[in-house]
């Protein structure tokens, strides 16, 4: 009876342990899905917007200017 007993608790250790790397999968894969989408996301807002943003630049918007220079130095 103590080698099935121990069997038993060190397959439920196993499928503890399944079950936390299989939720820290889900989290860690769910971070890099948002981190990436948010990343995609303000990409294309920024391609949107450059041509706005020069625009008011050219006739003189000091906010323009300070936009346009931080994404120069984000590049």
């Amino acid at each position: 009876m103590g080698l099935a007993n121990k069997k038993n608790n060190i397959l439920q250790d196993l499928n503890l342990l399944y079950k936390k790397l299989y939720e820290s999968g889900l989290i860690e894969g769910y971070d890099k899905g948002y981190d990436d989408g948010f990343e995609d996301g303000m990409k294309k807002a920024k391609d949107q917007y450059k041509a706005s943003i020069s625009d008011g630049l050219r006739h003189g918007s000091g906010e323009c200017g300070k936009i346009m220079v931080k994404w120069k130095s984000k590049s």
